[in-house]
Order: structure tokens, then C-alpha cells, then sequence
């Protein structure tokens, strides 16, 4: 009996002749769509890319971070030992702290590259004090306001302050940020373009036997108020030409009162 193999020849010339129209096809489709997409871009001059101007690379802005600034409360890994809740101290950490998220970042310096994967982080809820070894202020030491029981207006006041002055009256300084948005006008070729994180001081005093905090304000009637021994005091003020908004002058102001 004899096969017959041309109509099955024919049926799979016919099938795979089929299948590479129907490729061609999805290709050629596929072509069509590009140009479509391409001619649909726009520059700001002219309606094609045959408009476009060249530009060297120094006019464009290529890996600028869009916001200037950093939230860090110090800039450089600092070496520092944590107090943490339940009576936990952990011991010579390079670290940063992020005011605005309110946490730790600890360096694993075994790493050997600065990875994300080669910190740890520490929420500073967990946190009840710090202390940094800064070579050239010496040691700075910060506590956490809410767990120390230091309110505003009878509220609990956030945030780490920096112990600057202990005694009857203590001196405490915190830093804060704060987001100086872009202002930049293209007709008139002014302002900042982008926006920048700014970082500034407030400083805070405490009596000894109390809770409440009192912002210090440029206003020196309203710091007067603070103080007793109103006389001695403004009369340091005087002679000395303290700045209430200085660090170095407030802590000379805190220390006389507290040695009168």
C-alpha cells in the first residue's frame, strides 16, 4: 500500500507558512507602534525631535537629589552609647539620628561596604538617652523629653534635648527641621529651585524641681520673667552683651545664675 506524504507536505507548508505571516504580522504591528509613540513626544520647541536642541551634560541637572539638605542631627557617623528602655545601653555605636523619623541609624562596621543592608535602625521611642563622643566639644549628652517627664503647657514635649547646664536652672538645646520649599520664577529668572532642608535651634530652660519647659524668646522681658533675681541678672545681660539666641552667651548666662 502506498503513503501518500504531499497533502501532509503541503498541510504543514501551509500551517508553518501561516504561523510566520502571523509573526511578520505581530512584528510589523510592532514597528508600526514606534514611530506612533516617538511622534507623540513633544520638546518645548518645535512639535518633533528634529526640534530638539543639543546640550552639554553641565546644563543639565544629572543626579541632583531634588530636595537640598539632610535630617540628620549629625552630619558624620559620631561614636556614641545608647540608653535604651528596660535597662539596655548599648556601647561605642557609630551612629546617626534622623530628627524628622525619629530613629537611629547604627553602623555594622564589620561591613565592608555601606550598603542599606549594613545598618540597623532603633526607633527613638526606645531610646531614654544618649551620649556622643565629640573630639573637639567633648561629650554631649541628650535625653528624651517624653520619657524624662518634660512638658509644654502641662503637654509632653518631644524630641532630644542637649543637656548644656545642670544645676538649680538647667539649659537644654534642641534641633529642629523644617522643610524651605522652591520658589524659583522662570520669567524671572529668580529664586531657589530647589527645595531645601533647613535645620534651626531652640534653646529651653528647666528649674530643677520642675517639669515645665520655657522656650527662651528674643524678647528679654519675657526671659527676664524666668529668672529671680531679676536685677543681678539683667545687669549680667548688660555687661556682658548676651545674646539670647547665642549658645556660648546662654550658657554663661545659666551658669552665673546658678552660682549666685
Amino acid at each position: 500500500m502506498k503513503t501518500c506524504i504531499l497533502p501532509s507536505l503541503f498541510l504543514l507548508c501551509c500551517l508553518f507558512g501561516a504561523t510566520d505571516s502571523a509573526a511578520a504580522q505581530a512584528a510589523s504591528s510592532a514597528t508600526k507602534q514606534l514611530p506612533t509613540y516617538i511622534g507623540e513626544l513633544r520638546g518645548f520647541v518645535g512639535d518633533g525631535l528634529g526640534q530638539f536642541r543639543s546640550v552639554p551634560a553641565d546644563e543639565v541637572d544629572l543626579n541632583e537629589p531634588m530636595v537640598i539638605g539632610n535630617t540628620f542631627l549629625n552630619e558624620d557617623w559620631e561614636k556614641a552609647n545608647l540608653y535604651l528602655t528596660f535597662n539596655r545601653k548599648l556601647e561605642n555605636q557609630h551612629m546617626k539620628y534622623d530628627i524628622e523619623q525619629n530613629q537611629f541609624l547604627l553602623r555594622n562596621d564589620s561591613a565592608s561596604a555601606e550598603g542599606p543592608e549594613n545598618f540597623d535602625a532603633i526607633s527613638g521611642v526606645s531610646v531614654l538617652a544618649f551620649e556622643i563622643d565629640d573630639p573637639l566639644a567633648g561629650k554631649k549628652i541628650y535625653l528624651n523629653s517624653v520619657n524624662a517627664g518634660f512638658t509644654d503647657g502641662r503637654t509632653p514635649y518631644p524630641g532630644f534635648l542637649e543637656v548644656l547646664v545642670e544645676g538649680p536652672v538647667n539649659l537644654y538645646r534642641q534641633v529642629e527641621t523644617s522643610v524651605l520649599r522652591a520658589n524659583y520664577n522662570v520669567a524671572l529668572n529668580a529664586g531657589v529651585k530647589k527645595d531645601r532642608i533647613v535645620k534651626k535651634e531652640a534653646f529651653f530652660v528647666r528649674r530643677a524641681a520642675e517639669k515645665e519647659l520655657y522656650e527662651i524668646s528674643n524678647n528679654k522681658k519675657d526671659n527676664f520673667q524666668f529668672f529671680d533675681k531679676q536685677q543681678q541678672v539683667e545687669k549680667f545681660v548688660k555687661e556682658n552683651n548676651i545674646k539670647f539666641k547665642q549658645q556660648e552667651d546662654l550658657v554663661k548666662l545659666v551658669s552665673y545664675y546658678n552660682a549666685l
